[in-house]
């Protein structure tokens, strides 16, 4: 899903445009807007897809579309700063009045500018906003009748009607980072740019003893190194999480959890979760350790990292716990002699534990966790190449990451394991961070969405280049990618 708010320049007027199209590839009633005025040769489109939103429930979405003819320049705070001119801006461009409804596809026509002030090859730039999502009545969070998604924007404003504090989902590119594709404009040739997106929303879910229906594709996601306080007192009431064992018993533990699905069984189709993973990383001071997730689940297992000199090299201890959950989400009638069944929900889960006690015994400050997932349906062999990268360079896919570098953001930021030293002594951190949360500090947790784009996109809230190093197909181990 990609959300641009664009902000106005000057509007260049058709006389020396061209038509561009904005098109989303599964509209069933596309209702056409064109300039008309006759300034240049027919038959020049840019055609701009707008792929169905994957989102349960939706009931219409709100977009808003600008046409650069030159590369735009945003502002911290959203703002065009560039000397470049807005060849057409439209908004709001619904998927009511421009698209298939619900599906969140639209399809409009406008110019482009086939005679930009750079010349040739008269590069043009179109950026998408989305401006609202509503659902049914009830199963959003803003509105009258709470019939409308909030993401982590509005989910904090205090106009009315106020947010909740608790996004649905998180936007991709949000105004101050705006999405932007590139396209080149043609006289007498048509010309595709394509917006092909997946947004993620919160699951909701607990990890180990609660269970939710899903649809679509959601995700948990946390890390923890100490269990939240029940009575909210902060991290220093909070219980450290001691899971694998060290010389003198259970060590201290951060546990970093994922849990996906991409939806449950249908009655006619059974549905299986791939997990994809980036390397995961544990980078300190003086070592980085890189863990192996293509080892069999359980504990005890060891990453390494070289000294200086003949020392014995660093040592992390960690574990791997995965498999998928034997739940039910529905159940289909039996039908002569054959029985009822039920609807997998297809929720499968990666969990790693680390002994942070041992990073600290060994004099290891400042350790980090870094890795990055993501989940599609295993029998999709379009949207990741099999090296798993994303395979439409027009394309955005939302994954979770732990720490910004987790799925190639710099500069790099993990998920804090250990402190500076305090009196020649690592100290432990003690913190919960949920995805898309606070932490025990009310500070924005490290565990967020993270949104991976192709490599012909530039700006937004997303990072591209990003390759996954491993697929996790339960209940067997993960497999390093070529």
């Amino acid at each position: 899903m990609n959300l641009t708010r664009w902000k106005p320049g000057f509007a260049r007027t058709c006389a020396r445009s061209r038509v561009v199209s904005c098109l989303a590839p599964l509209a069933a009633l596309p209702l056409l807007f064109a300039c008309d005025e006759g300034a240049g040769p027919p038959g020049t489109n840019v055609a701009i897809n707008v792929a169905p939103l994957v989102l349960p429930s939706v009931v219409g979405v709100s977009y808003g579309l600008v046409v650069y003819n030159g590369e735009p320049v945003f502002s911290a705070a959203g703002v065009q700063t560039a000397a470049v001119g807005t060849v057409w801006q439209k908004t709001p461009v619904t998927s009511g009045d421009y698209g298939n409804l619900g599906g969140g596809d639209i399809t409009y026509i406008g110019p482009c500018d086939a005679n930009t002030p750079g010349g040739s090859p008269n590069w043009n730039y179109v950026a998408l906003v989305l401006n609202q999502i509503q659902v049914p009545n009830n199963q959003g969070s803003l509105g009258t009748n709470k019939e409308f998604l909030d993401d982590q924007f509005t989910a904090l404003t205090t106009a009315t009607p106020a947010g909740d504090g608790d996004a649905d989902f998180e936007n991709p590119c949000p105004s101050a980072k705006p999405c932007v594709l590139k396209f080149q404009c043609k006289e007498n040739q048509d010309v595709g740019v394509s917006f092909n997106l997946t947004v993620m929303r919160d699951a909701n879910q607990g990890f180990f003893d609660i269970a939710v229906n899903f649809e679509d594709v959601f995700c948990s996601a946390k890390l923890d190194t100490c269990y939240p306080d029940p009575d909210n007192a902060g991290p220093k009431s909070a219980e450290a999480i001691k899971l694998l064992f060290g010389s003198n018993g259970r060590d201290e533990t951060a546990v970093a959890a994922l849990a996906c699905t991409v939806g449950p069984d249908t009655a006619t189709k059974p549905i299986a979760t791939r997990l994809l993973f980036t390397k995961a990383q544990v980078v300190c001071d003086a070592a980085t350790f890189v863990l192996d997730l293509s080892s069999d689940a359980g504990t005890g297992k060891v990453a390494t990292s070289a000294r200086a000199g003949n020392e014995a090299p660093y040592h992390l201890q960690y574990g791997l716990f995965y498999g998928d959950e034997q739940l039910s989400c529905g159940t289909v009638p039996g039908a002569g002699d054959l029985p009822a069944r039920d609807l997998s929900c297809n929720k499968v889960y990666f969990n790693i534990a680390v002994d942070i006690a041992e990073l600290a015994a060994q004099g290891l400050t400042n350790c980090q966790f870094f890795w990055g997932a993501t989940a599609v349906e295993k029998e999709d062999k379009d949207t990741f190449t099999a090296q798993g990268r994303l395979a439409d360079k027009a394309g955005v896919y939302a994954g979770v990451g732990f720490g910004r570098a987790a799925v190639g953001e710099v500069p790099a930021a993990g998920v804090p394991l250990t402190g500076a030293a305090t009196l020649g002594v690592s100290s432990l951190v003690c913190d919960g961070n949920p995805l898309n949360g606070e932490n025990f500090g009310k500070q924005p947790s490290a565990v967020r969405t993270r949104y991976l784009a192709g490599d012909d996109f530039s700006g937004g809230n997303f990072v591209t280049g990003v390759k996954f190093d491993y697929r996790f197909d339960a209940p067997d181990k993960a497999v390093a990618t070529p």
